[in-house]
């Protein structure tokens, strides 16, 4: 936790049964409440990580792997989103082939199975979990890959209104490539217009780049750009048509996707893991895998951005 813009402490993490945590977000509903998503669990805490909560799976020891021949890049399926003006919310966090959790006091979570087969089916294995700002339906990627078919995205056949989820699912995937790929990342964007607006980040299997992709009605997507680009990693909507995304370098937006231009500096270190646009403070962080031991590669970047810059 940092205390002030240069000076860090370390946390007890008393609490935190999985080592592998993936998100680090505050509840937007209750102040200082900070939720730490791990691999196999979620955990909560109100004094900066000092000692954790675990609300779901809290003795996630250890965590269940991956699919067989599946290979998301960094999986981090938490979200938190208002459902109205009135301070209804709903938390949003999935850990590998245990289907949907949802909860709309941040406290209380279900366990949901969207298909039949319970782990034994791949697509109740969720790598990434959005909302849709404008229609209020849930959207997920799975981990299921098929040779010859478009990446797996789902979404809920209804809105999602407070203390009432919509649990039924239709697919969300047309005009994706059908390579077999997977969804790496996906964020929901806000345009003003009360319409489906999400963007994904999709690896090819067959090919280095990172295509992003866009969809405005929801269901059918279409290419934006194409990157060369490996370990897409993270994707975060910052305001108005800004995105930044995480690939071995951090990558900066201005018109959704449709181009990049990558910022680095030589001493950071690569494999961008977290990305964090202060708008307040006007500075961007970006969190990489890892550090030398000479001191020589830096594993956080603080960078000055206005915004929209």
């Amino acid at each position: 936790k940092a205390e002030s813009a240069g000076t860090w402490a370390r946390s007890g993490e008393y609490g935190l049964s999985d080592m592998s945590t993936v998100r680090l977000e505050w509840d937007i509903a209750k102040a200082g409440r900070l939720y730490a998503a791990a691999w196999n669990a979620l955990f909560a805490s109100t004094n900066n990580g000092q000692t954790l909560t675990g609300i779901v799976n809290p003795a996630a020891v250890p965590g269940p792997m991956w699919p067989w021949g599946s290979s998301p890049v960094d999986p981090a399926p938490f979200a938190q989103y208002w459902l109205d003006d009135l301070g209804h919310r709903v938390v949003l966090f999935a850990s590998p082939c245990f289907g949907l959790y949802y909860s709309f006091d941040g406290v209380n979570f279900t366990q949901h199975w969207p298909f039949t087969g319970y782990g034994n089916n791949f697509d109740n294995c969720i790598s990434n979990v959005v909302v849709e700002r404008g229609s209020k339906r849930v959207y997920f990627s799975t981990m299921k890959r098929v040779s010859g078919e478009p990446a797996h995205v789902y979404r809920s056949t209804c809105a999602w209104t407070p203390g009432s989820p919509c649990l039924s699912w239709e697919a969300a995937n047309t005009g994706l490539p059908a390579g077999g790929d997977l969804v790496n990342a996906m964020a929901s964007v806000s345009t003003g217009a009360e319409q489906d607006h999400l963007v994904s980040i999709l690896h090819p299997v067959s090919s280095s780049a990172m295509e992003t992709w866009m969809t405005t009605n929801g269901t059918n997507w279409s290419i934006r750009s194409t990157y060369m680009a490996s370990q897409e990693r993270h994707i975060l909507y910052a305001a108005g048509q800004e995105l930044f995304a995480g690939t071995l370098h951090a990558l900066h937006s201005l018109d959704l996707g449709a181009t990049w231009t990558s910022f680095t500096v030589t001493s950071e270190h690569v494999d961008v893991r977290a990305i964090y646009a202060d708008p307040v403070r006007g500075k961007v962080y970006t969190a990489n895998d890892g550090a030398s031991a000479f001191g020589s590669e830096w594993n956080l970047t603080r960078w000055d951005r206005p915004p929209g810059g």
